[in-house]
């Protein structure tokens, strides 16, 4: 019997290690891209740090500390100040948001902030189109967003960019 509490004891303790272990890297990883993005001297090749970005934020829905992040980017690098991969990410954000309080049937909390997700949706997406140039690539990124809320919408209870 110890032999067979021993070896549960050392499996839950390797798998507890293991966690902790992935658990730093994406930390690591998130702070990373983080200091990656603020260090910048350009936004032209930032994309894909800001989707990996989202994609970690997303998956324990922290999109808040995301929408944060991306806030504070203004005050740290003027480069980000008329941006509009941050109005973009901003509304992906608050999109996801919604999304995933309707998947998790969440209603209270969407209920509580519904508005005021829509709201910064529909000025980060307002935003993107005013600082792109024409026919850049985060005009149609942002028309492509506004594609899938609209589809969304005809789908799922929130109503959104009527």
């Amino acid at each position: 019997m110890p032999k067979k509490i021993k070896a549960l004891f050392l499996a839950f303790l390797i798998a507890s290690l293991t966690v902790t272990c992935l658990a730093q890297q994406v930390v690591d990883k998130v702070n990373l891209l983080k200091e990656q993005i603020e260090n910048s001297k350009t936004t032209d090749s930032l994309s894909l740090h800001f989707d990996e970005l989202i994609d970690i934020y997303s998956k324990d829905n922290k999109l808040d500390e995301f929408y944060i992040f991306l806030e504070t980017l203004n005050n740290k690098n003027k480069i980000f100040k008329d941006a509009p991969v941050i109005y973009y990410f901003k509304a992906l954000a608050r999109f996801r948001q919604m999304q995933f309080l309707e998947e998790n049937k969440m209603w209270q909390e969407l209920f509580d902030k519904k508005d005021s997700y829509i709201k910064d949706l529909s000025e980060s997406l307002a935003k993107v189109k005013e600082f792109s140039k024409t026919a850049s690539s985060w005009i149609l990124r942002s028309q492509l967003l506004e594609y899938k809320i609209k589809k969304d919408k005809e789908e799922n209870a929130f109503d959104v960019l009527e």
